[in-house]
């Protein structure tokens, strides 16, 4: 008995095919084994090659590829070199517009709240540079998270300590850096934010 396979064709061989954009978030998460599949597309050759045969690039097809670098963001590699190549890579700002992005993403409109985030970034942001510790915490998500959270359950105390601690600081994975993150809130941000118990323990020598 023979067996029949039928292949149907990907959104991304489809795009390529008739023309569309074609638009891979995360790029940089992918081995380079993988991303060389698109070499052939985006070089002279202009075509796919599947099980089937190859399937010559559409003129009106668009490949998009985003990505965001730096230590913070976990599991992304090196892009392939022969990849590059063969686009031309555009640098977006880290956030144009920190607030009004708040605003947008989380639907924030709480001046406090808007003013405590962004001086919270601007704090973290001085420390990355002059001390260099931090890097992990100048998180995006983070910062929309922690607008959400205050969206949801309003301004107060308690929801300030926990929109720093779980969004922002614990994003630091090293100690010490949660202790400088800390510090420097609590100069230039929130002269009442609460020391922890691991953050006592560590001013008093205890750890």
């Amino acid at each position: 008995m023979s067996l029949t396979y039928h292949y149907r064709k990907t959104a991304f061989a489809t795009s390529v095919e008739v023309g569309g954009l074609s638009h891979y978030a995360e790029l940089n998460m992918l081995s380079g084994d993988v991303t060389s599949i698109f070499h052939s597309v985006l070089d002279d050759n202009k075509q796919l090659s599947t099980q089937v045969g190859s399937i010559i690039r559409h003129k009106g097809h668009l490949f998009i590829g985003s990505i965001n670098v730096g230590e913070q963001y976990g599991g992304v590699k090196k892009l392939n070199g022969a990849f590059k190549d063969r686009c031309a890579i555009l640098k977006l700002p880290y956030v144009a517009d920190f607030r009004g992005m708040l605003i947008n993403k989380a639907g924030l409109t709480d001046t406090h709240a808007l003013d405590f985030l962004e001086k919270t970034k601007k704090a973290i942001d001085d420390l990355v540079v002059t001390e260099q510790q931090g890097e992990e915490s100048k998180t995006v998500r983070g910062y929309i998270d922690a607008a959400n959270h205050l969206k949801n359950y309003g301004v107060n105390f308690d929801t300030k300590v926990e929109v720093l601690e779980d969004f922002v600081i614990n994003k630091t994975e090293d100690f010490e850096e949660q202790m400088a993150i800390r510090d420097m809130i609590r100069q230039k941000v929130w002269s009442d934010f609460p020391m922890s118990i691991e953050e006592e323990n560590y001013v008093n020598g205890g750890m």
